[in-house]
């Protein structure tokens, strides 16, 4: 589950990961 936040990804893939955390534990909320 590693989670590219440097990466752009598409509108699909960002809401499925929408609920992913990145590295520092965090919840990733990405604009849509």
């Amino acid at each position: 589950m590693d989670v590219e936040v440097s990466e752009p990804t598409p509108a699909k893939i960002c809401k499925k990961k929408a609920k992913m955390k990145d590295p520092d534990g965090n919840i990733i909320q990405l604009l849509e």
